[in-house]
């Protein structure tokens, strides 16, 4: 390249960068926009029974005893304008733990989402997946278990 060139290059980039500059500051452009970022519902994580994830205060539940484990978590979030990918397919697992010697009990893979429904959420109106099971509760004596979803 030769010297005209590289001269030419040179301002027509810094006439470039101080016009984007203008703009930017003017808020004509914003150049936050012009990144990719991912985004989420800030209240992704909506409701799930049995509710324990704190293994110092585990849900109490009866051995013997059929409950239906249940899942529900935010996709959407209309009043920030937030979709995450169609939740048909989301892996979504619990784990349940006996919490005297932190012997996994089970882990159940919920597979397709049983139902969908309209939830607020601190004034924010999302669309909440709803993954369901039935479990008989293990093992035939009574234990405290604490689960963890994922």
């Amino acid at each position: 390249m030769d010297k005209k060139t590289k001269l030419w290059s040179r301002r027509a980039v810094g006439v470039f960068l101080i016009i984007f500059g203008l703009l930017s500051v003017l808020n004509l452009i914003n150049p936050t926009g012009l990144l990719a970022t991912l985004v989420y519902p800030q209240y992704f994580w909506y409701h799930q029974y049995p509710s324990s994830t704190d293994i110092n205060n585990p849900s109490i539940i009866t051995a013997g005893t059929a409950i239906t484990l249940d899942v529900e978590a935010v996709y959407t979030d209309a009043t920030a304008a937030i979709n995450l990918p169609n939740p048909t397919y989301w892996v979504v697992t619990l784990t349940i733990t006996r919490t005297s010697d932190s012997t996994v009990i089970t882990t159940v893979n919920f597979g397709l989402p049983a139902s969908s429904m309209t939830a607020t959420v601190d004034s924010h109106i999302c669309a909440v997946a709803v993954w369901q099971k039935p479990w008989t509760v293990q093992p035939a004596t009574a234990s405290r278990t604490s689960s963890h979803g994922a």
